[in-house]
C-alpha cells in the first residue's frame, strides 16, 4: 500500500514544477578547510574533506562512493593518475564496466582541490591503520569500523563539511558531492558535454544540475574576450604606426635625392 500510494503522488504532482535540487558546495573552499574542524562520527568515512572531493570530482552518488573497493582504483604515480572502475547503472553498482580518470590537478602556489592528491591522503589514512584496510576487497572509503559505510555516513559527512561552511543542511543529500562536482567543473568554463560523459550521464539532466553554474566565469570570460579585443586594436594600431614610418622613410628618401 506505501509503494501504491508513492506511485499514485508520482502521477498526480508530476509536471506541476521542477524537482528541487541537492544542495552543491564550492569545492574551493572545502579544499581549505581543516580536517580536525568536522565533527566525526563512527559512521563517517575516514578521508574526510579528501573523501568528498574525490566523490565531487568523480561525480559519485553516495552509495555508489560506499559501494567501491580497493580493487577498484589504479594509481599511477609516474603519470599522477588515478583511475576508479564504476558502475554503468545508478541501479545495479555491481556492473562495473567503465573507467573515469582524474591527473594531478595542483598549481603551485595556489590552495586548489586535487582529485589525485586527495585519493593519496586517502590511501596514507588506510596504510596507517594496516595491510587489511588495502585489501582488494576492503572498501575505499571505510568507516571507523573498516566496513563500508552506509547512505547515511556518507550523507553525514556532506552535512559535516556544509556546517563547517555555513551553508544550510536541509538541501544537502546524498547527491551533493555529485552536484558539487558539476557545478565547479562547468563554473571553471569545462564544456557540458564532457562534463556529462565523466558523469556517465545519458540525459540532459546535467542541464539541471548546473543551471547558473557557468555564470561564475562570467567575468573571467568576459575579461579574457576583452584582452582579446584590445590585442587585436593594439595590433592594428602598431601596424599603422610601422606603415606610417615607412612613409616617412620613403619621403625622406625622396626630398634627399631632390636635394
Amino acid at each position: 500500500l506505501d509503494i501504491a500510494m508513492k506511485a499514485a503522488k508520482r502521477s498526480v504532482l508530476r509536471g506541476l514544477g521542477p524537482s528541487k535540487q541537492a544542495a552543491s558546495l564550492p569545492l574551493v573552499d572545502v579544499a581549505l578547510i581543516d580536517d580536525d574542524d568536522l565533527m566525526h562520527t563512527p559512521a563517517m568515512p575516514l578521508g574526510g574533506v579528501f573523501t568528498f572531493l574525490v566523490i565531487a570530482f568523480f561525480m559519485l552518488r553516495e552509495i555508489e562512493a560506499a559501494y567501491l573497493k580497493v580493487k577498484h582504483l589504479v594509481v599511477d604515480k609516474v603519470l599522477m593518475t588515478i583511475t576508479l572502475t564504476l558502475s554503468v547503472s545508478k541501479v545495479d553498482p555491481t556492473a562495473s564496466g567503465c573507467r573515469r580518470s582524474w591527473g594531478c590537478l595542483c598549481v603551485e602556489g595556489l590552495a586548489l582541490p586535487c582529485p589525485y592528491h586527495s585519493m593519496l591522503k586517502i590511501l596514507e589514512a588506510l596504510a596507517e591503520r594496516g595491510e587489511k584496510w588495502l585489501d582488494p576487497d576492503a572498501p575505499l572509503f571505510p568507516n571507523s569500523a573498516g566496513g563500508h559505510c552506509s547512505k547515511v555516513g556518507m550523507i553525514a559527512l556532506f552535512r559535516a563539511i556544509a556546517a563547517v561552511l555555513g551553508l544550510g543542511l536541509a538541501d544537502v543529500t546524498g547527491h551533493a558531492g555529485r552536484v558539487s562536482g558539476a557545478r565547479h567543473l562547468a563554473g571553471i568554463g569545462l564544456e557540458l558535454a564532457l562534463i556529462q560523459l565523466m558523469a556517465r550521464w545519458s540525459s540532459s539532466v546535467i542541464l539541471e544540475y548546473v543551471r547558473d553554474a557557468p555564470l561564475l566565469s562570467i567575468t573571467s570570460t568576459t575579461k579574457a574576450k576583452m584582452m582579446g579585443v584590445a590585442e587585436r586594436e593594439a595590433s592594428v594600431v602598431q601596424s599603422w604606426k610601422e606603415h606610417e614610418l615607412e612613409k616617412q622613410v620613403s619621403d625622406m628618401g625622396v626630398r634627399l635625392t631632390k636635394l
